[in-house]
């Protein structure tokens, strides 16, 4: 008989953890960035986007999980996560005008996206796995 698990619950801990962690890399990378004069232009955010979806990915495929309703809570702590820290580390230097810029936005959405997304690969790659054995 197949067990199915609607709800996981929820590690603290880890949801806490890694969402700290993926906003350090990320903030590390953009004041690499700032620190050399790298902001202007598509290149310095583009690469700031593959640094955050890799973050993303690694984070994800951490927990485990196949399904997309056991990673939302996580998805959605690490968005909650990414706003207070811009809010905290963020604001107090580059002011309000932080959130007019569209990229943090789309940032934000890939935090929500990405770690879905992961989930759903993985799952489809466990039912292959399981439906050829």
């Amino acid at each position: 008989m197949r067990s199915i698990v609607h709800n996981r619950e929820v590690k603290w801990g880890l949801l806490a953890g890694w969402g700290v962690a993926i906003y350090a890399v990320v903030f590390l990378i953009w004041n690499i960035l700032v620190i050399h004069g790298y902001v202007n232009g598509m290149l310095p955010r583009l690469a700031l986007t593959l640094v955050l979806i890799a973050t993303l990915i690694i984070a994800a495929y951490n927990l485990q999980l196949r399904h997309w309703y056991e990673m939302l809570p996580y998805s959605v702590g690490w968005l909650l996560i990414a706003v207070a820290l811009d809010f905290i580390c963020t604001v107090p230097v580059s002011g309000w005008t932080v959130w007019h810029d569209w990229s943090i936005w789309f940032g934000y959405a890939l935090v929500v996206s990405v770690p879905l997304l992961v989930c759903h690969h993985s799952a489809k790659r466990h039912r292959k796995k399981h439906q050829a054995s």
